[in-house]
């Protein structure tokens, strides 16, 4: 029996063939996925997700991207979009993991709880806020996203992240302001607070999403397992929130007829592409997603 890593091997070389690449591989920055597939680490079930993610991003290359558009490339980097100002893509059009901004939920919320079974309340804990998608297709010709990729991208409690700085949680203190670089005293780390932790209120952050939205061409979502009422929630959200058309990938069909009911009221449409795997044909794959992104 062909291995997972043999399969992505295969399907790797066979994508980088069709683009005239010299290689396609995974950045470090998805540490776990990349030591599995460097033979460093076992598999277990973040990384059973991430191949899934990763072979979806595989399919969707030769779909979406212009070959002529990597001439001078020698390497794709499956690698999620990062940015300070702005969020870069690393391939044409198509970026992994984006940061969408925030969007208002209770505003929605209010207008919207009504008409949908599976739509959670994002007052209620638990995994209700959704603002990373997968991937985003966007129109030809688009290398960035007008915004941070800050993960939590939102006004900064100042007096808070000072407090943290004095009490030497300098990683934390990088890690909300989105930043890469670890201050390493208390002096350095008031002043990262300082010149980094004035953020776009989240009104102004989602006046530039509607004032970008029509560069958005897909939201594309993976699912290895089976989807559950909390997975339903994430796609009606990011179909209310983000009114941008959605494609679900997963390896599991989709038979819930009141979700289903959900989706046909949403203003956008959503596209379920079912029985994709990290073995599943590839010519089969590539039918079912371009079908869905074209």
């Amino acid at each position: 029996m062909i291995s997972h890593k043999e399969r992505v091997k295969r399907l790797e070389k066979r994508v980088a063939e069709d683009l005239q690449l010299e290689n396609i591989g995974v950045s470090h920055r998805y540490e776990s996925l990349f030591e599995y597939l460097q033979d460093e680490r076992d598999l277990n079930k973040d990384i059973r997700k991430k191949l899934h993610e990763y072979t979806v991003f595989l399919h969707l290359l030769p779909i979406w991207i212009d070959a002529s558009d990597l001439t001078s490339e020698e390497k794709i980097s499956f690698t999620p979009s990062r940015g300070r100002g702005s969020q870069l893509s690393w391939v044409p059009s198509l970026f992994v993991e984006p940061h969408l901004p925030p969007y208002p939920e209770k505003e929605l919320w209010n207008q919207c709880s009504r008409d949908y079974k599976y739509l959670q309340n994002p007052s209620q804990e638990g995994r209700t806020h959704h603002t990373r998608p997968d991937a985003l297709l966007t129109v030809e010709g688009t290398d960035k996203l007008p915004w941070t990729a800050n993960s939590t991208p939102q006004p900064v409690d100042q007096s808070r992240l000072m407090t943290m700085c004095a009490n030497g949680l300098f990683e934390k203190v990088a890690k909300e302001l989105g930043v890469d670089e670890v201050p390493s005293n208390y002096a350095d780390c008031s002043s990262l607070v300082q010149t980094e932790a004035e953020k776009e209120s989240p009104d102004e952050l989602y006046k530039k999403w509607q004032d970008y939205q029509e560069s958005a061409e897909y939201i594309i979502e993976c699912k290895h397992k089976p989807l559950d009422e909390d997975d339903y929630s994430q796609i009606l959200w990011y179909g209310l929130a983000y009114d941008t058309d959605v494609v679900i990938i997963s390896s599991h069909p989709v038979t819930n007829n009141q979700f289903t009911r959900d989706l046909n009221t949403l203003s956008v449409d959503v596209s379920i592409v079912s029985g994709i795997d990290i073995d599943t044909n590839f010519e089969k794959a590539q039918s079912k997603i371009s079908d869905a992104v074209q």
